[in-house]
């Protein structure tokens, strides 16, 4: 004879929330990129915003030495900041 198990709940699911607007710009504000892109490491500056594919607020930070411009936004599950995209400059 074969017998089944049944739960008796359903496992609960991990959600996961986007930070506001607010939350990004109080992270990015405090958060300094070490960009190694040019002859020598420097901290990246911030010096815009800029909405992501996601839908969630990122930020973008400029090598002073190089111009060479970074997207960077905030990883949904650990909320800590990361790379997305080299963006183009004008």
């Amino acid at each position: 004879m074969l017998y089944s198990f049944v739960r008796a709940h359903r496992p609960t699911s991990h959600v996961i929330v986007a930070p506001s607007n607010d939350d990004a710009k109080r992270i990015f504000e405090r958060f300094r990129p070490l960009l190694d892109d040019g002859p020598v490491a420097v901290q990246g500056q911030l010096i815009g915003w800029k909405t992501t594919n996601a839908g969630s607020l990122g930020a973008v930070f400029v090598n002073p030495l190089t111009g060479k411009r970074t997207l960077w936004a905030l990883d949904f599950r650990t909320r800590q900041p990361r790379q997305l995209a080299i963006l183009p400059t004008n």
